[in-house]
């Protein structure tokens, strides 16, 4: 699978779903500050729950009003590095995985 040549939402939506075809995956938790992952991911592949997870309160408005899963994260992490941790926590505690 090529990585590279990543130019939009759509070749990463693209790329993550052909992942979650070969590694049978039932979800995909998707951080995001506008939304726009989530919803190409949601169209790519309807079977694979998309959960969209943001500290943007306009973003996750419009997340749940497209019938996505979202989740609200109360504060963006200090670094990229330190945020995933921070989603997962969100994310079990939320209830959606």
């Amino acid at each position: 699978m090529k990585i590279n040549n990543i130019a939009s939402d759509r070749d990463l939506a693209k790329m993550i779903v052909g992942l979650t075809d070969k590694m049978d995956l039932d979800a995909v938790i998707c951080l995001t500050e506008k939304g726009g992952l989530a919803g190409e991911l949601q169209e790519l592949d309807p079977d694979v729950k998309v959960i969209a997870a943001t500290a943007v309160s306009q973003t996750y408005k419009e997340l749940t009003k497209s019938n996505l899963e979202a989740i609200r994260m109360p504060i963006h992490g200090i670094d990229k590095y330190r945020q995933i941790p921070h989603l997962l926590s969100v994310a079990l505690k939320s209830g959606s995985i």
